[in-house]
């Protein structure tokens, strides 16, 4: 047992997938597997039970990964004092829309510039990263929300266009659309428990002089962090 097979184990648990795992630790899926692999040998138990789809840690797994996340924070910890600032690790909570776009390139850019830190990803929806921030799971998230309720402090990083999509059939002509066009049709959007998903039913609710006329939609992305807590390190 090693420290780099207990930093897999943890990483997998939070990211649920062996690519991804794969791209954080900066080795290839066959790695992050034989290490696993290698782990569950010695301990002489199955940690995580997988699937074509899913990676999801059994009983043991659960009770292992408390004691992993001890000794990685430890070793964190020891590493930061005895280095300095700018080592260690920092849990950053993504939404998924985030985590599918422009995550790889910013762990690529921090890992070039600031090679003493360790990025602890865990990909999420917006609220529940919002109520783990609040309940001290995280050092910093990078959400996005056209409103964002919390506490804690938030850096706006900007913001995105989305556009309204639909294939030839649905009758879209070269006018602008406006609320009442939309309604008409079956609309594929996020998911209930996604941030975005009220402010586009309560926008496509409105009635046809208050909607948006045109096809833009505008998303803020922020990073918000605990309130005193929120480091690099």
């Amino acid at each position: 047992m090693n420290f780099e097979q207990l930093e897999t184990l943890v990483c997998l648990a939070r990211l649920r997938s062996f690519r991804a795992t794969a791209e954080v630790l900066n080795t290839s899926q066959p790695g992050v597997s034989l290490r696993i692999q290698r782990l569950e040998e010695e301990l002489g138990a199955l940690l995580f039970e997988r699937t074509q789809r899913f990676v999801s840690l059994t009983a043991v797994g659960r009770e292992c990964l408390a004691h992993a996340e001890q000794i990685v924070g430890l070793r964190d910890e020891l590493r930061n004092r005895v280095q300095g600032p700018l080592h260690g690790r920092v849990n950053l909570g993504v939404s998924e829309l985030i985590a599918h776009t422009w995550l790889s390139d910013l762990l690529a850019a921090l890992a070039s510039r600031y090679p003493g830190l360790r990025i602890n990803p865990t990909i999420d929806l917006t609220p529940r990263l919002l109520s783990e921030l609040d309940a001290g799971e995280f050092d910093v998230i990078l959400v996005g929300a056209q409103v964002l309720t919390t506490t804690n402090p938030m850096i706006n990083l900007g913001s995105v266009r989305y556009y309204w999509m639909g294939r030839p059939p649905v009758g879209v002509s070269e006018r602008p659309l406006g609320v009442h066009d939309l309604q008409a049709h079956q609309i594929i959007t996020w998911s209930k428990q996604a941030a975005l998903h009220r402010p586009i039913g309560d926008n496509l609710q409105l009635g046809p002089h208050h909607g948006r006329h045109g096809s833009g939609w505008s998303r803020r992305l922020a990073l918000a962090g605990r309130a005193g807590t929120a480091r690099a390190c």
